[in-house]
Order: structure tokens, then C-alpha cells, then sequence
């Protein structure tokens, strides 16, 4: 299926139900697939067409999950864009994903300006919260949105369609994308449904981790399961703490040093915490002896996942039943897992020379997964149908490995030597 058809399966389990809680906002199942079509006629009456990036720089706030569904609708791709990062990377990957609009909260109306500025392939700002310096709010935006919105949909639910081009890498240079398809996404929103779902009849996803970023997929894959967000505007230890009793949270993820800072919280155990079903912690390894003390003072909800985006997100599970178990002192070496891999994916070690590894040994985590293969035509085609026959290339050539210099850059020098070899001057 579809990013958006999960949403939509989410919906018809209970439509009256509670979606998005922020403060003294709350928004429907119903009306908020109501605001979806609004989002993406309001897209279409502006001319942008399917499968064009679309930026969202925001803090946690209900009108992300608004506009990512509705640009989802309209068949887009989502540009993750973390406030968190240095504003020139945040300019970077804009430019280099050739981002064509942009929702912004005017929490970051001065990031927006320079962003707007130095990212020229900009053609539409949408400000979230109000009019900003000539933008619109997204309020007056919607009324743009008023038409009937006619989905454009195959018998396949457009598995190649890509749902957002999602940073990655970037310790040995800028971040790179990756293309992240609806076939791809469908995979971790099963897994995500399969694992997460916990048989609870009135599920609660507290976020406090940025929407922008990996809490988004967290909860999109919530609302598939008809789960309300109670959406936070950042981590606060006792907030947090407060909010899981107030709300009876059933779901929550966070980073291991988030969890920690609970448990060293003088109030930590003054607050009720039997509804959670799911005590995510993810993007870092967790201290064994603080995952027993989770486990201790959260009960059996503790439980942790490794992955990436490439792979499809969840490359291994660790659940609950098992974190509990180990804390209780049967396999207690389990604690220093991530855990097993999942259905979908083959998870093996390797060694420098890409060898395959005996189980015990040290090396490089890899996975297999939703595979494929490209030929010269097919990468040709898709540069003529985005850059027209006189930008894209006349042939293509697939190495192995790219040459490197000694301080592991891309060697240049030696690539363009394979092709301008005893010519006079480099050019045709």
C-alpha cells in the first residue's frame, strides 16, 4: 500500500476517534483525512505536480503530522528537515534534493529566510502557524484546497513512488539521500503494526522526540493502528513522566539518554505507568543495568530495535517479553542485544575484505533486504524524463569501487584520468 493508505487504515478503525492531541488542540481521524485532501488540492491548485519534494522545518507541533499526511495524499516526497542540525547542512541537503516547496513554523522564520534564500529551487513557503513577512499561514493556504482532490493511484498503490528522501551518512562528508519507496515504507509500517500493536483498545503514542525526524515514522506507523499522538514540544523528564499517567500513554519512544534522565529523576517513581505497552529506546546502545532499572520502574514495556533507513528502519527487535525476562535474570546477557533480525531482511557481519563472519566475531553489521537492479537504460530514462535529453547522460559505466584519496575523499583526479587519458585538454 501506499504511505497514505496506512493513515487511511487507521481511520476507518475508529473515525471519531482522537488523532493528534497538542495542547488545546485536537483533531479527529475523520477531520484530519479531511485536512489531508485539503493540503493536497491546495498542492495541485499551485501547480506543484507528483513526486516533488516537499520540505517541513518545524518543532513539534499538529500541523506536521497535517501537512506530511497531505503531501503523502498527493503523492510528494518528504524532506525530513531536523531543526536540530547547523542551519548551512540544513541549506545543503534542501539544495541537493532540489527541494521545490517548504512548510515552516515561525519559530524558525529566521532560519526560513536564509533556507529561502539560499536554496533557489524553492517555489512555494507555507508559514505553519500564521502569516509571516508576505507567506501565508497554512490556514489561508487550505482554503486554496476546497476542490474535490482526485487521487492518482495504480492497481499496485504506486509501489515506486518514493514516500521522502531521507538523510543519511554524513560523518565523512555531507549527508546523501535515500530514496525511500512506498514498497519500502509498507515493509516497516507492517513490521512497525506486527510488533508495536500490543492488542491494546485504546492506544496512546506519546511524542516528545521531533517529528521532523524519526518520531515521524514512529507515528505515522501509530496512527495505522488508530493510536491518538499526544504530541510534546521537546523531551522534559518530568513532563514526560507526567504525561504518561495524564494521557495513560500505551507507546513512547525514546533515545537511551532521554530514558536515563527519567530514572535518575528524584520523582521517578511517583507516577503510574501500567499503560505503556512500548518503551521504545533507539539510536543508541542501552547500559544493560539501565535497562533492568527500566524494566524495574516502567514495567514490561521495555524494549529496543536497531536499524536505518536503508534497511527498512527495523533491522532487528528486542521485545519486551524478552527485555523483561533477561531483567528478571533468565538469559540476563540478552540485556546487551539490539536482538534477532526481522522477517523482512538477512543480517550478517563481514569482515574489511566483505566476507561473511562465524557467529562471536567482530565486524561490520550488514543487511539484505525490498532489492533491485538498474541497467544504463533504465538510469538514462529517468535522468531524460527529470533533466530532458541535452542535460542527461549519453552513457553510463557501474564500478565497484570508486577511487579514494589518502584522506578516503572521492579521487577525482584519478576518475576523470580514466576518461580524458592522452587528450590535450579535458573536453569533448
Amino acid at each position: 500500500m501506499r504511505a497514505i493508505d496506512y493513515f487511511d487504515r487507521g481511520v476507518e478503525i475508529d473515525p471519531e476517534r482522537i488523532a493528534i492531541r497538542d495542547g488545546d488542540t485536537q483533531i479527529s481521524f475523520r477531520a484530519l483525512q479531511q485536512l489531508t485532501f485539503r493540503v493536497a488540492s491546495a498542492l495541485r491548485a499551485n501547480g506543484l505536480k507528483r513526486q516533488e519534494p516537499v520540505a517541513i522545518y518545524a518543532p513539534n507541533h499538529w500541523s506536521v503530522l497535517v501537512c506530511l499526511l497531505g503531501l503523502w495524499r498527493a503523492g510528494q516526497k518528504w524532506i525530513p528537515v531536523n531543526a536540530r542540525n547547523a542551519l548551512d547542512a540544513n541549506i545543503q541537503y534542501m539544495n541537493y534534493v532540489r527541494c521545490r516547496w517548504l512548510f515552516y513554523h515561525s519559530q524558525y522564520s529566521r532560519e526560513a529566510r536564509e533556507l529561502i534564500a539560499k536554496v533557489p529551487s524553492i517555489q512555494g513557503v507555507i508559514c505553519l502557524d500564521r502569516a509571516d513577512d508576505g507567506y501565508p499561514p497554512l490556514e489561508a493556504f487550505l482554503k486554496q484546497g476546497d476542490a474535490p482532490f482526485a487521487e492518482d493511484c495504480d492497481a499496485f498503490c504506486n509501489l515506486d513512488d518514493v514516500v521522502g528522501i531521507f538523510p543519511t551518512g554524513g560523518t565523512t562528508g555531507p549527508a546523501k539521500g535515500v530514496n525511500v519507496t512506498n514498497l519500502g515504507w509498507g515493509t516497516m509500517q507492517e513490521m512497525c503494526a506486527n510488533f508495536w500493536n500490543r492488542g491494546t483498545q485504546d492506544p496512546v503514542c506519546l511524542v516528545t522526540a521531533p517529528l521532523t525526524h524519526a518520531a515521524g515514522p514512529v507515528s505515522s506507523a501509530c496512527l495505522s493502528f488508530g493510536a491518538t499522538n499526544v504530541i510534546m514540544p521537546g523531551f522534559d523528564a518530568l513532563a514526560v513522566m507526567e504525561n504518561i499517567q495524564k494521557y495513560k500513554a500505551t507507546h513512547i519512544y525514546l533515545p537511551p539518554t532521554a530514558c536515563y534522565a527519567m530514572l535518575d529523576h528524584p520523582r521517578v517513581r511517583e507516577f503510574d505507568y501500567s499503560s505503556l505497552k512500548i518503551l521504545l529506546l533507539v539510536g543508541s546502545p542501552v547500559s544493560p543495568d539501565k535497562m533492568k532499572q527500566a524494566v524495574e520502574v516502567f514495567g514490561d514495556c521495555v524494549c529496543q530495535c536497531y536499524g536505518q533507513v536503508e534497511s527498512p528502519l527495523i533491522t532487528t527487535w528486542l521485545p519486551p517479553e524478552i527485555v523483561s525476562a533477561a531483567a528478571r535474570g533468565d538469559h540476563p546477557e540478552r540485556l546487551k542485544s539490539c536482538g534477532k533480525p526481522t522477517y523482512p531482511v538477512r543480517v550478517g557481519i563481514m569482515d574489511d575484505d566483505g566476507n561473511l563472519l562465524p557467529s562471536g566475531e567482530r565486524g561490520e553489521i550488514v543487511v539484505r533486504a525490498h532489492g533491485a537492479n538498474v541497467s544504463e537504460n533504465d538510469i538514462i530514462a529517468h535522468c531524460k524524463g527529470r533533466l530532458g535529453g541535452v542535460k542527461a547522460p549519453k552513457s553510463v559505466e557501474f564500478w565497484d569501487e570508486i577511487p579514494k584519496t589518502a584522506n578516503n575523499k572521492m579521487d577525482k583526479k584519478a576518475i576523470r584520468s580514466r576518461f580524458w587519458a592522452g587528450a590535450e585538454r579535458n573536453v569533448h
